[in-house]
């Protein structure tokens, strides 16, 4: 089964449903169909085909989910960014050889027509505008008044590649993980299946569908048992609670700082709706508040881009210490130790997994696909144990990595810049731990014996060449580091 045959099939019966509710828009089931196959055409008149790869820079709204479903049952490979996103784009382009673009009006100016037009695009397209300097840029509702030929339908079946979702890993080479159809049915088969949900469901989102967090959890899911979806944009935190509460939201998933920032506006009137947190590690103080203060029993989600999803922690406040939850059924795991061993019930080590959601790879890198994953196991670098009920617990992590408002950070990214400057001897960057807004990154720094810069001086420098989430909160400047040795790795 492909994406677009899973919609269909929800269509043929609840044709009629309510499928999206967008600001003042409410879309049926019939009507996004119809939309997307008007679409498909479209861009099948612009001469998109199977395998193109196609970056998608637009909001999470409307026009995510018509874009999404209509390129991906051409058999496109959709690449879904952050619309914040700036120089990291054009490197992404390169690395995925994307040969399209479609792009949010708002981000098409000048500098980056002027930067797309370098690189191998071959078209540029947006609904509403036009940018007379550059012949490939085509608007997509005249597609049909540019283009002669029709390219070519090819069949898609389940194994077909279906996107690539960019995690946040080194600097130097972003990684792009392959994902299939199937990868992403499955993990939504599963999902339906634990959280017990139907087509009376109403979903809230609040959570950008370039992650597969939101994409799976609060996209396909919903629409693959005809709920509906609101489609909120507007990050008020008042508004959204005051929107949850208008639409009778049944299902809302978000990263935990967002649950710590809306805790105080939530009552036991709400404790109906089932209340999903993933994306960064949920912080048992806001367990402890929805459960004692309102009856809420918060889901907890584990997972990975490269896994999909992994385990599900439904009763967090009775929880022992890093339990991330029961392991959902298509999970295999194996615990070794440093040197490959495995090991028994109980006992720590790096976490391996085994799954038909399992990525495919990273695209075009080869040696750091053949690093995690080998023999079919997934090498997670995370370090935790499981039990014989099938509990895992996570206790730490083999490569440091921070989640800074829901986004990765990896601290080799963040020291190398700093290394990059030539005004330190030595760096050091940690992070302290803050429940309303996740990880702060404070960077530990060592000056070059005639470097004379101040700290405000360094977060400068940071600014320019980091991108928002990854510039540290704080600059300490020392005479000298203590590094300590850690599982496998010296910090």
């Amino acid at each position: 089964m492909t994406i677009l045959e899973l919609l269909k099939r929800g269509v043929e019966t609840k044709k009629n449903n309510l499928a999206l509710v967008y600001r003042d828009q409410h879309i049926t089931y019939g009507q996004l169909y119809e939309s997307i196959q008007q679409t498909i055409r479209e861009f099948r008149k612009l001469g998109l085909r199977k395998g193109d790869k196609v970056v998608l820079l637009v909001n999470s709204d409307y026009s995510f989910v018509n874009y999404f479903f209509s390129l991906t049952s051409i058999g496109c490979i959709v690449i879904p960014l952050d619309l914040n996103i700036r120089e990291e784009l054009y490197s992404i382009i390169h690395d995925s050889e994307a040969t399209a673009i479609v792009i949010y009006e708002t981000l098409v100016d000048e500098r980056v027509i002027s930067k797309l037009s370098s690189s191998k695009l071959r078209y540029i397209i947006n609904e509403n505008y036009i940018h007379s300097n550059y012949k490939d840029y085509q608007i997509l509702g005249n597609a049909l008044l540019t283009h002669d030929g029709i390219g070519e339908s090819e069949e898609v079946v389940s194994d077909d590649l279906l996107c690539f979702i960019y995690t946040s890993g080194t600097i130097k080479e972003p990684k792009g993980v392959m994902l299939t159809h199937h990868n992403l049915l499955f993990n939504i088969q599963e999902l339906r299946d634990v959280i017990d949900v139907d087509e009376k469901d109403v979903f809230f989102n609040v959570l950008p569908f370039f992650h597969c967090y939101g994409l799976c959890t609060n996209l396909l899911l919903p629409l693959s048992i005809g709920a509906t979806i609101v489609l909120h944009d507007n990050k008020n935190l008042n508004d959204i609670v005051r929107h949850i509460q208008k639409w009778n939201t049944t299902v809302f998933s978000c990263v935990p700082t967002m649950l710590e920032k809306i805790k105080n506006m939530i009552n036991q009137d709400m404790k109906h709706i089932k209340f999903i947190s993933s994306g960064a590690p949920l912080p048992y103080s806001v367990v402890k508040y929805y459960y004692e203060k309102n009856d809420i029993q918060i889901i907890n989600a584990y997972g990975s881009s490269e896994t999909n999803t992994i385990a599900v922690n439904k009763n967090c406040y009775y929880s022992k210490q890093h339990s991330v939850g029961t392991l959902l059924p298509s999970l295999q795991t194996k615990i070794v130790d440093e040197d490959g061993n495995e090991l028994a019930y109980g006992q720590e080590g790096e976490i391996l997994l085994k799954t038909p959601k399992l990525m495919r790879g990273y695209y075009n890198l080869t040696k750091e696909t053949e690093e995690v994953l080998r023999d079919s196991w997934f090498y997670t670098g995370d370090i935790g144990y499981v039990l014989e009920i099938r509990e895992l617990f996570i206790t730490g992590r083999k490569k440091e990595m921070f989640c800074v408002a829901g986004k990765k950070v990896f601290k080799h990214d963040v020291e190398e810049i700093l290394m990059q400057s030539g005004y330190f001897k030595d760096v050091l960057v940690e992070a302290e731990s803050n429940v309303s807004r996740g990880d702060l990154i404070i960077a530990k720094v060592v000056l070059n014996d005639e470097t004379t810069i101040n700290e405000e001086q360094i977060l400068r420098y940071c600014r320019r060449k980091m991108s928002a989430h990854k510039v540290p909160k704080k600059i300490i400047i020392c005479e000298h580091l203590i590094k300590k040795k850690t599982w496998k790795m010296m910090v």
